[in-house]
């Protein structure tokens, strides 16, 4: 059975040739000698670098900042260079400690949550860390012109509506007790909000206040980031890395490693890259062929594990997709080989997915339908949903075929394949396909933004809590596939009312067997997360939740 962690001893054979002279003087010989040391110092110099390379498979947005970023490469570029008043530890069941507070409390009703922070933080750019910077992060997100998708993480807090209404000119319900003190009072029981107010990055007030809300995005601040995190910013160049520095003033200690890049790299390189040493750490597809040359690598380390997310394709469920009948989307769900995909795409390395939670999370339900492929039971839906095939083959229903485009993004191998699979299940049973695809950034446009799709493929990244609402609530940004449903809105509600896990598992069981009948998205697959790394990386160790935990603490041996 494959080990989940494969640490190989490196040998380091240094070869040296020589040529063929004339007896040499021995004075030359002394010379000879006296500088084969310095030599060799510098050599070890060389090999004792402190600087590592991370490759990403698809280039960040440039939303450097927990305010706004959307995507995880975004999130991998700059993670490292903010941090939360506490930290939660992945080894620890996500335990919350303290960093930037050195205390925290919860009240009694689990309704107010108070920090204090410590008196010795300073940005990168020198200037201190107060609770004013704390309570403005937060009011940047329940701002009126906020567009990011994090507004409703906050939105029981008390004084949000009238602040996003612009009824206000503060939320009333942060409140500064001090220079170094700051306490969030919440109108009800939010089971995520204690999570995610501990952790979430502080961003400086003195750099951000007079940009307006809604212009942060274009501002050039977002690509130039400033925290009080272990690494500073020192260099973005546009779609392909970015350069971090240690911060050397850190509050817990200079960070081992000088410097960090996180280069834009195709999948079809990367293997070669960790081979040579230009890439030292790297996500890997799900390969079984290609894992096992990772493990049997002398200088390489292979860690794996079931990913905190899925892949999926969205649907449009507005009136003018093909996909507002439930009938299409149930036969989809059929037609669609997803054991294939498992077997296919990821070698095995994974499984198919039928909720929008994790195995990872506890309020994931493992009694779920699986809708099993079965290409004629689609078919048999259609009919009875009152469907009939033209003479080129396809469903049609007054005269309108069942067609559309799926949009999908390049440079990601797994989702390229899945793509292949749908057209060929799809077509196979009459639903014509056509094929698009686009740069992430652009794909993420359309689908967010525009709201210009037929379907198109992603997938989710969870966070630690279960929390839906975020992608599935009504008005949020990320429900681009437009799910409105009252029963849905008010189990999510119901699972944030208590904090009580076991309450709240009742509940997410049946939102998401609500979700599994409504079926607003095929659900795919899981994989297997992995990470292939230089194994002279010390106190690494990759986990679901957050991959650059301890990220000070690393260093090359």
């Amino acid at each position: 059975m494959r080990k989940l962690l494969i640490l190989l001893l490196v040998v380091f054979v240094a070869s040296f040739g020589f040529m063929g002279c004339d007896p040499a003087d021995p004075e030359e010989i002394a010379e000879e000698e006296e500088k084969e040391p310095e030599e060799d110092v510098d050599e070890e110099e060389e090999e004792l670098e402190q600087a590592i390379t991370h490759a990403i498979w698809s280039e960040p947005d440039g939303l450097f900042n927990y305010c706004e970023y959307e995507s995880t490469y975004d999130l991998d570029a700059f993670n490292q260079v903010f941090d939360g008043m506490m930290e939660a530890d992945p080894h620890a069941d996500l335990e919350l400690n303290p960093n930037l507070a050195e205390e925290h409390e919860i009240s009694d009703d689990g309704k107010t949550f108070y920090y204090k922070l410590r008196d010795d933080i300073e940005f990168h750019d020198g200037e201190p860390l107060t609770a004013e910077d704390v309570k403005f992060t937060f009011e940047w997100m329940c701002h009126e012109d906020y567009i990011g998708p994090r507004a409703s993480y906050w939105q029981h807090l008390e004084g949000f509506d009238e602040y996003r209404a612009g009824e206000a000119d503060e939320v009333e319900g942060i409140e500064i007790i001090s220079d170094h003190e700051i306490e969030f009072h919440f109108e009800q029981v939010d089971a995520s909000a204690v999570y995610y107010v501990s952790t979430w990055g502080i961003s400086p007030k003195h750099v951000w206040e007079d940009i307006p809300v809604g212009e942060r995005r274009e501002a050039p601040e977002m690509t130039e980031p400033i925290g009080t995190g272990p690494f500073e910013f020192e260099e973005y160049v546009e779609g392909q890395y970015v350069e971090l520095v240690a911060n050397e003033d850190y509050h817990r200690g200079e960070p081992e490693l000088e410097r960090i890049t996180v280069e834009v790299k195709s999948p079809d390189v990367v293997r070669a890259d960790l081979e040579t040493g230009e890439v030292d750490i790297a996500e890997v597809p799900p390969d079984e062929s290609e894992w096992d040359d990772y493990e049997a690598h002398d200088e390489l380390a292979l860690e794996y594990y079931p990913t905190n997310g899925y892949q999926y394709m969205g649907m449009n469920l507005r009136d003018e997709s093909i996909f507002s009948d439930h009938a299409v989307r149930e036969a989809a769900t059929y037609a669609i080989n997803r054991e294939g995909m498992v077997d296919g795409i990821l070698d095995g390395l994974g499984k198919v997915q039928n909720s929008h939670f994790s195995p990872n999370q506890w309020a994931y339900d493992e009694d779920l339908d699986t809708y099993p492929h079965d290409p004629d039971k689609a078919e048999e839906i259609l009919e009875d949903a009152g469907y009939t095939k033209n003479d080129d083959g396809i469903w049609e229903q007054n005269g309108e075929p069942l067609e559309f485009t799926l949009l999908y993004p390049t440079g990601d191998e797994p989702r390229e394949q899945a793509a292949l699979i749908i057209e060929q299940d799809l077509q196979g049973i009459g639903i014509d396909i056509t094929l698009e695809s686009l740069e992430f950034a652009t794909l993420s446009d359309r689908v967010f933004d525009e709201i210009d799709f037929d379907a198109y493929l992603m997938g989710w990244s969870l966070g630690a809590d279960p929390d839906p609402t975020g992608i599935w609530g009504p008005d949020e940004r990320f429900n681009a596939v437009g799910f409105v449903h009252p029963e849905s809105d008010e189990l999510m509600e119901q699972g944030l009312r208590t904090t009580d896990r076991d309450e709240r598992r009742e509940h997410y069981v049946e939102w998401q067997r609500l979700l599994q009948e409504e079926m607003p998205y095929v659900f795919l697959y899981a994989d297997y997360e992995g990470y292939a790394y230089n194994n002279d990386i010390q106190v690494f160790e990759p986990n679901p939740w957050n991959i650059w935990y301890d990220v000070h603490e690393w260093y090359l041996e």
